[in-house]
Formats: C-alpha cells, sequence, structure tokens
C-alpha cells in the first residue's frame, strides 16, 4: 500500500507555483480505520523521580532567545491539496517501520543571513468507529525530518507523541470501498484528527542545508496507531519505506504499481537571526 505519484514540492520565499498559506493551530480532517489487534492494554508500572537542580541564570537566557526565535511560517505541503484518503495503515497491520516522502525548498529567495527548517508537520491519525471505544490511550505515533533527500544519510530529528482520545477533537470520516488494509476488517468508517508536531523543538535555530528533504511517519512495535494513506497517485521516486527490512526507494521495487503517501501537512519556517536578538 505505498507507490504513487511524485510530489516535488517547491517552496520559496518570494513568488512560487506553488501557493503558500500561514498555519494556525491543528486541522482536522480525514478517512480512516484502527486495528482489530489493539487489544493488548499497556501498563506503566514504572515511577519517575524529579530532582531539583540549581540551575545557570545564562543557560535560561539562551533558551528564552532560543523560544523566541520564531520565524515566519508557510505551508510547504499539504496532501491534501495533490491526492485523496484511501486508507489507514500501521505497523501492526502492515509491518511497515517507516515511511517518508521527498520534499524540496527553493532557498533561492533566502537572504544570505536568513535560514529555514521544518517547523511542523501534521499527520492524519485514525482510528475505527468500532474500535474507538476499546482503543488504548498512550499509545505513539513519531514524524521524522532528514535534512537529506535519502534517510541513509545526513542529519535527522525524531518526535514521537502519545495518542489520548479526550484530548483531540475527532472528525468523522468514510473510506472508499477500495481500501486495502481498512477493507480486509470492514472498517470503512473512522475517527480522525490531525495530530501537530513541533518540530522546531528539535530542529535548531542554524536550520536545515539540503533543498530537497525527507518527512514522514515512523512506528515502533508493536506500532497500533494508524495513519492515513492517499490515493495510488503520488510519485514512487519521492517515496522512501522500510517494510521491515531497511529503507528502499519505491520506483525500484518491481512489486509496487504506484505509491500512496502517508497523508502529512508540513510548515517551512524562514529564520532571521537579526529577529532573535
Amino acid at each position: 500500500m505505498h507507490n504513487a505519484n511524485l510530489i516535488w514540492l517547491l517552496l520559496s520565499i518570494g513568488c512560487t507555483d506553488y501557493e503558500l498559506k500561514n498555519v494556525d493551530g491543528d486541522s482536522v480532517a480525514g478517512d480512516n480505520e484502527e486495528a482489530a489487534l489493539e487489544t493488548t492494554e499497556q501498563t506503566d508500572t514504572g515511577t519517575s523521580t524529579e530532582t531539583e537542580t540549581e540551575e545557570d541564570p545564562q543557560d535560561e537566557t539562551e533558551e528564552e532567545e532560543e523560544d523566541e526565535c520564531i520565524g515566519e511560517s508557510q505551508i510547504g505541503f499539504n496532501i491534501e491539496e495533490v491526492s485523496t484518503l484511501q486508507d489507514a495503515v500501521s505497523y501492526s497491520v502492515s509491518g511497515w517501520t517507516n515511511d517518508a516522502i521527498v520534499l524540496r525548498f527553493d532557498d533561492s529567495g533566502l537572504r544570505a543571513d536568513q535560514y529555514w527548517r521544518v517547523s511542523a508537520v501534521e499527520v492524519l491519525v485514525l482510528i475505527s468507529d468500532n474500535h474507538f471505544p476499546h482503543f488504548t490511550d498512550g499509545q505513539e505515533i513519531s514524524v521524522q525530518v532528514f535534512d537529506s533527500p535519502t534517510p541513509m544519510s545526513g542529519p535527522n530529528w525524531t518526535m514521537a507523541k502519545s495518542i489520548v482520545r479526550a484530548e483531540q477533537s475527532w472528525t468523522d470520516y468514510m473510506l472508499p470501498n477500495d481500501a486495502w488494509y481498512a477493507g480486509t476488517y470492514g472498517e470503512f468508517a473512522q475517527k480522525g484528527v490531525w495530530v501537530r508536531f513541533e518540530t522546531r523543538e528539535l530542529i535548531p535555530v542554524s536550520g536545515m542545508t539540503s533543498t530537497d528533504f525527507l518527512v514522514g511517519v515512523m512506528w515502533e512495535p508493536p506500532g497500533m496507531v494508524k495513519v492515513g494513506y492517499s490515493n495510488f497517485n503520488q510519485d514512487c521516486e519521492k517515496n522512501w519505506t522500510d517494510y521491515g527490512s531497511g529503507w528502499g526507494l519505491n520506483s525500484e521495487n518491481p512489486d509496487f504499481f504506484g505509491c500512496s503517501w502517508p497523508m502529512l501537512r508540513v510548515e517551512i519556517e524562514v529564520i532571521t537571526p537579526d529577529d532573535c536578538d
């Protein structure tokens, strides 16, 4: 369930073929299903102890400057502008561990003293209507950002979030009849929410350097949180997936007839150091 059309996204600070939009907060949309395998309840038996330590005032000042150094964010990619929701997939039903797409940022409009980075990623998380009352809260889904067009090189950052139903505003969705994984369980009626990851918490103010970069999702076993997937109409040359035996470019996989990309929204932030003073 991976492979479809390409999306080369050109994001420029001046003029671009891709319409730039400001993004505020979480968004909602989607159609999806949740796994029938989520019957094992997870319990946290660990305890944590907080220890007070004396903080260096200079460290606090540096942290404040870092927090205040927020540039202008614009939409760099929105899967809903190029495709439609097709299915709901997780590691628990597919065996995939990682799935990412190659995007492009046009930095030709930046001044020499400006930097850029991925500032936020939103992922469409789905739970089938039938499973929603029985979903075990606290299960995680992760996003990844690679400062490279390949997951095998360059710096990368990973951020995980726990899914707790009461903390989100869910929307009803209906998957199409040809949903491959959800259809296996007859789980076409879904509840979905766009979960937001503030990646500026990870990626430094100094920014990213590779104009071709990767953004994707990652599951840690048992990986039961399902993610919405687009129709098979995206570019396989821009779709890297780890099906359980290592990363591979889907255009080089002869078993695939088209590529389905994870339902993602990506924001890009341009930083001007003078504004951080």
